[in-house]
């Protein structure tokens, strides 16, 4: 009988603000962002069946699960990867080619790789992205985006302009999902309407995505339902400006915090919708919709970056037509008018790690 020999892979995070690992997911405080809880998720399951290292930025002590060896980015000495993963940075490419000249080399990017237009002045933009895809040409690197909105956008900024386009034809891009795991409890109670309650919506993104978008939307919204509330809760990583932090106190808004995994999701789980009519931020992914769909409670989002793969399109909605937001919530608070969202197998850890194990060692 044959013996499948295990394979070695290397996570690089260089712009990780602090180390993590398994550990994080059950502390509010310090707890995970989308990112980093996404590659522990991905290296733990992968670590089953292959050795797993991930270097981070800011690790002082390694620290080890029964999968997964996490150290510090000066641990590397005795470390020889079939392949490597970059998270997000592109910069740290030719000297993890010079280090690990015979491993296959990836760049995963969790981010629109530039923010929207007009956050940067487009000489620049073009400037930067030439060095990038010089970098991703010469290190011989293949880009991992985390959905097929995602890939389609990094190469159509790559089409851009003549710089770009030197380079666009040598660069291999390809998409891997994010997994998608929630609570066992919250996820058994798909389709228990009893629990849901119809004057509870919740916004539970980034800020910056569009929090000073969302909230003069549900004023507007609570003028039609007085009885209605927006829960808010932060990721551990980010915080409120100032002028955030007294939005947050207007009539019908609760300010939730930082919360630690489960219990935003328990929140998620009874909530009317995911509320997330912003127009600013395009998601690369879309983890805060997706695992709202997993608890079987819907999204009302704009159509725009990864929502229109990740979401039916009963759960789209132009975030600047607050007309249609007020028809949609009304009909989703009347018996039988909320969605019930599909269960979407291809976000299973199971299905994500497979898919891992085909573009990394296939």
């Amino acid at each position: 009988m044959l013996v499948s020999q295990r394979k070695s892979l290397l996570f690089y995070d260089s712009v990780a603000s602090r180390p993590y690992s398994q550990e994080d997911f059950a502390r509010a405080a310090t707890g995970l962002g989308g990112t980093e809880m996404t590659l522990v998720r991905v290296a733990e399951k992968l670590g089953e069946e292959d050795t797993i290292w991930v270097a981070q930025a800011r690790r002082q002590t390694p620290t080890a699960t029964a999968n997964v060896q996490y150290v510090g980015l000066d641990a590397l000495d005795d470390i020889s990867p079939d392949v490597v993963v970059a998270v997000r940075n592109p910069a740290c490419l030719p000297e993890l080619r010079r280090r690990f000249a015979t491993a296959r080399l990836f760049l995963w990017v969790h981010d629109w790789l530039f923010p929207p237009r007009g956050f940067i002045p487009r000489l620049i933009r073009w400037y930067l992205l030439y060095r990038v895809a010089k970098t991703l040409v010469q290190t011989k690197t293949v880009v991992i985006a985390v959905s097929n909105a995602h890939c389609e956008h990094l190469r159509a900024l790559l089409r851009q302009h003549v710089l770009g386009k030197l380079f666009s034809s040598r660069i291999k891009s390809l998409y891997i999902y994010n997994p998608v795991c929630v609570p066992a409890a919250a996820a058994g109670n798909v389709g228990n309407e009893a629990r849901v309650d119809i004057n509870k919506l919740i916004y539970f993104s980034a800020p910056f995505k569009g929090l000073h978008v969302v909230l003069p939307a549900f004023e507007q919204v609570s003028r039609h339902f007085p009885d209605m509330k927006l829960y808010v809760a932060i990721p551990p990583y980010s915080s409120l400006n100032a002028e955030m932090e007294q939005a947050v106190r207007a009539p019908n808004v609760v300010n939730l915090g930082r919360l630690d995994h489960e219990a935003v999701i328990n929140h998620v789980r009874t909530s009317l919708c995911c509320f997330y009519p912003a127009d600013v931020w395009p998601e690369s992914f879309g983890l805060v919709f997706a695992e709202s769909n997993a608890v079987g409670t819907p999204v009302l989002a704009h159509p725009f970056g990864s929502a229109p793969e990740v979401l039916t399109e009963e759960q789209l909605c132009d975030a600047r037509n607050l007309d249609e937001i007020v028809k949609r919530l009304k009909r989703w608070r009347e018996p039988g008018g909320r969605p019930r969202p599909p269960q979407r197998k291809e976000f299973t850890i199971d299905r994500v790690a497979e898919r891992w194990r085909e573009v990394l060692f296939g």
